[in-house]
């Protein structure tokens, strides 16, 4: 009787066991497509803070047991390094509201270059809801972004890539609808640690136009090494080719990929996985000498990627995928011009 009564009693319990455990079990299964164990950061409503040239730092150290695949001997798309970008360099999309402060920054709605580009993306989007974008230089996350208005407006969710530290902290307190990295494409096939200069400026109330210009180390010195060393700092910044990242989430269409990295975007683009992934709007921020067939050059060479030249305004250059999936516009229309006229001087802040 004794035996049979424990039978009786431990019986509901071990099944109430087995109940909650599948029913963990369930509510914490994800899909493929979300990265285990990625770490959320504390997603507050803080007001942007004024830079003081990174006198702390603001990047996740690379735990020791991961150093290893910064050496350069790393296939982009080994296990390891995904499980490690989707640890330690993914942050999902946020759900709380949108912090959209930009301090004494100018307004950048106002600035003639971005709404020369903004307008031909809205030209080439045509109302399209729901695609997914990857913004490489995506800066704050809200300032002169050329995504923010897709998110919010049409339901577009995406990628932004900033490795700038300080850029990035800021881009984290936007609340962005879009997963967000501060790893930074790489120039290389392979993962690899580099310099990154962080220009601050010298006024920092326009601390965002100032750190615009901020990029790898060597991209810099080539455009501003005039300006000396003196408005910035140099920081160590961990690099991987865009199929590592893309690979980490299981991405295989962008609908519009912006690049805009401060003159790295040839090295980024030639490691770039376009055999692989479907890119149906391109648009590149390039500089090229005024001689008219340095811009063909750079033309050429991204047509040989599988696109059509489709518009430019100054240096930033339109590209359309040569078998488009869904977008309507075509080389020749109405929407593609080839505007040469410098953009107008940034005005003072409101």
């Amino acid at each position: 009787m004794i035996g049979g009564r424990s039978r009786t009693v431990w019986r509901p319990a071990v099944l109430l066991l087995a109940g909650c455990y599948i029913t963990f079990g369930l509510l914490y299964k994800s899909d493929d497509f979300t990265p285990r164990s990625v770490a959320i950061p504390t997603r507050q409503l803080l007001p942007q803070q004024e830079d003081n040239g990174l006198k702390h730092k603001l990047q996740k150290p690379s735990s020791q047991k991961w150093k290893f695949l910064l050496d350069g001997s790393v296939e982009a798309e080994n296990p390891r390094v995904i499980t490690w970008i989707r640890e330690e360099h993914l942050y999902p999309p946020s759900s709380l509201p949108y912090y959209l402060e930009t301090g004494k920054n100018i307004d950048f709605t106002q600035l003639d270059y971005w709404q020369r580009v903004h307008e031909g993306i809205m030209r080439l989007v045509n109302g399209k809801r729901g695609g997914f974008f990857l913004e490489a230089g995506a800066l704050d996350g809200y300032y002169q972004s050329n995504t923010f208005f897709l998110e919010r407006d049409y339901n577009w969710t995406g990628l932004l890539v900033e490795p700038n530290p300080v850029f990035f902290q800021s881009l984290l307190t936007r609340h962005r609808r879009a997963w967000a990295t501060d790893l930074c494409l790489g120039t290389k096939p392979y993962p690899v640690k580099t310099e990154f200069w962080v220009h601050t400026g010298p006024d920092p109330e326009q601390s965002l136009i100032a750190a615009s210009r901020s990029g790898l180390l060597k991209e810099h010195l080539e455009n501003y090494e005039k300006e000396g060393l003196e408005s910035g700092s140099v920081v160590e910044v961990n690099c991987v080719p865009a199929i590592s990242i893309l690979s980490a989430l299981n991405v295989t269409q962008i609908d519009l990929f912006s690049l805009d990295i401060e003159n790295a975007e040839l090295d980024v683009m030639q490691w770039f996985p376009f055999d692989r992934v479907h890119v149906e709007v391109l648009v590149v921020e390039h500089w090229t000498a005024e001689d008219p067939e340095d811009s063909r050059a750079f033309v050429r060479l991204v047509e040989a990627k599988g696109f059509s030249f489709y518009r430019r305004d100054n240096h930033d250059y339109f590209f359309l995928h040569r078998t488009p999936r869904w977008v309507l516009a075509r080389p020749g229309d109405s929407g593609a011009v080839d505007n040469l006229e410098p953009y107008k001087t940034i005005v003072k802040a409101l």
